[in-house]
């Protein structure tokens, strides 16, 4: 909530990857992980304001 960072991504294992995504009515998906954990919800509008941000970073740095 803090916009905080929780985990180094260095301390994630290579080979972690998604094993399912569940849509959560119309607003959302949760995903089920390799390595066995499943927490969090992921709203579309958050996922897609990250993915704007990303794009406006790679124009830039272009």
């Amino acid at each position: 909530m803090s916009g905080r960072p929780l985990l180094d991504p260095a301390t994630i294992a290579a080979d972690v990857a998604p094993r399912s995504i569940t849509g959560i009515g119309n607003y959302a998906i949760t995903i089920t992980w390799s390595d066995g954990h499943s927490t969090g919800i992921y709203a579309f509008d958050n996922l897609r304001a990250l993915a704007e941000r990303d794009d406006t970073k790679v124009i830039q740095d272009v």
